[in-house]
């Protein structure tokens, strides 16, 4: 008889790194630890965008005409402009007949573009010329009204803007930089 071998097994060797090899145990857990945060993601900006906030809002700078409208932090900036236009065409009936694309809204000496999402300029934390937050949500909105810098949105025609801003305080408002997208609706579908 002649003696018997075992054959080896060659494994793997524990102290290789492998990491770049495929492994399908591995790319299952990171897929579904990317689902699971993706959807907590999803669930607090739903929650941030229906946070409500008041804005108080005047119709070419009277102080007198001040509304305060309580809107959803998600909406967009045209949406908060028709909110706000409810409540000033009640002293200004003229405001019902004006379209809101042809209204503009400055908060802290930007003008806020149409298009741009309440929470991005909260979360992007806009400056308005002086350097200050033009959502500061840490102070009061109650501060003292100060007509180019102050809490108050201006709405105001976009003729009357083009017609006089060369004048006080018009020169002064510039248009707001573009923010970063932070919220679930700004982002691109991939």
């Amino acid at each position: 008889l002649a003696p018997s071998f075992k054959k080896k097994k060659f494994g793997k060797n524990p102290n290789v790194n492998t990491y770049f090899l495929p492994d399908v145990e591995r790319d299952k857990k990171r897929s579904d630890l990317k689902k699971r945060l993706m959807m907590e993601f999803i669930q607090r900006e739903e929650g941030k965008k229906k946070e409500m906030i008041e804005l108080s809002f005047a119709y070419m700078e009277c102080q007198e005409s001040v509304r305060k409208v309580q809107v959803k932090k998600g909406l967009q900036m045209v949406d908060i402009l028709i909110e706000a236009q409810t409540k000033i065409v009640k002293d200004y009936e003229i405001m019902g007949t004006i379209p809101p694309s042809h209204l503009i809204m400055v908060k802290g000496g930007l003008i806020l573009p149409h298009d741009y999402i309440l929470l991005d300029l909260i979360l992007e934390n806009a400056k308005g010329y002086k350097g200050r937050p033009i959502f500061d949500l840490n102070k009061s909105e109650e501060r003292q009204i100060d007509i180019d810098q102050g809490p108050i949105i201006i709405v105001i025609e976009a003729k009357t803007y083009e017609k006089n801003k060369h004048l006080y305080p018009y020169r002064t408002w510039k248009p707001c930089p573009v923010p970063e997208l932070h919220t679930l609706q700004s982002l691109p579908n991939n």
